[in-house]
């Protein structure tokens, strides 16, 4: 994988760690008082599942920037800490107390990711937390509506009913900033059928220069963890 597609993965790995451990957080709550039915039940195991993959993605991501792509991810860094540096040095009254104390844990948080230090949060929070704070800044971002009118429409077909579904919903991407243009991003994850309600997984290959378009590379039954 290219730099821009390691990072790209990295990003979208680490919103995915935060959301599933504070589903987890709520999921496992529940379910010490025993107020889990079975659709519930199922739900936290599928979550568990989902969140160790992505972690294990994300560890797998991480390690490989480190090794082949140590200037990109330094020149990254330096992009991200001055603009947040800009933020924080924002006028008063455009942000909020609470943010600016999440800013500079964010900085400090930064700052001992690239030296690969121990973090005091999990290394995936501060990925969560830059792509939050950035990915409101329409640079950074990749919608369906930047596609040409044709090829907005993503649809797929359900591996278990065949019933198809529009995945353009789901093309609302956060770019972190790189040297180097994006030429194209490899977006997998996982959805819930309309029609059958099974989960599925799908692969889409979203080309970001002319010609944009949406590639849906393949569609399958997501993995499964047996724990005995």
């Amino acid at each position: 994988m290219e730099f821009c597609e390691l990072l790209f993965d990295l990003y979208f790995l680490s919103a995915r760690i935060q959301d599933c451990a504070n589903d987890l957080s709520g999921l496992e709550f529940a379910d010490e008082r025993g107020h889990l039915g079975e659709d519930d039940t199922f739900r936290l195991r599928e979550t568990e599942r989902r969140l160790t993959r992505a972690r294990q993605l994300a560890k797998e991501r991480l390690a490989e920037i480190r090794a082949r792509h140590g200037t990109g991810f330094a020149a990254h860094l330096d992009v991200v800490e001055a603009r947040l540096s800009a933020l924080d040095a924002a006028p008063a009254g455009g942000m909020r107390e609470f943010d600016r104390l999440m800013l500079a844990d964010l900085k400090s948080h930064l700052a001992q990711v690239r030296r690969d230090e121990t973090t005091k949060y999990s290394v995936w929070w501060g990925f969560y937390y830059v792509r939050k704070v950035l990915g409101q800044e329409r640079e950074y971002r990749f919608t369906a509506a930047d596609l040409p009118a044709a090829a907005r429409q993503v649809v797929v077909r359900c591996p278990a009913c065949a019933g198809t579904a529009d995945l353009s919903g789901a093309l609302d991407l956060f770019l972190p900033p790189t040297q180097a243009p994006y030429e194209a991003v490899t977006l997998l994850d996982e959805y819930r059928c309309g029609h059958c309600r099974q989960a599925y997984q799908a692969l889409l290959r979203v080309r970001l220069r002319e010609p944009r378009a949406v590639e849906v590379v393949g569609v399958g039954f997501p993995p499964v963890r047996f724990t005995w």
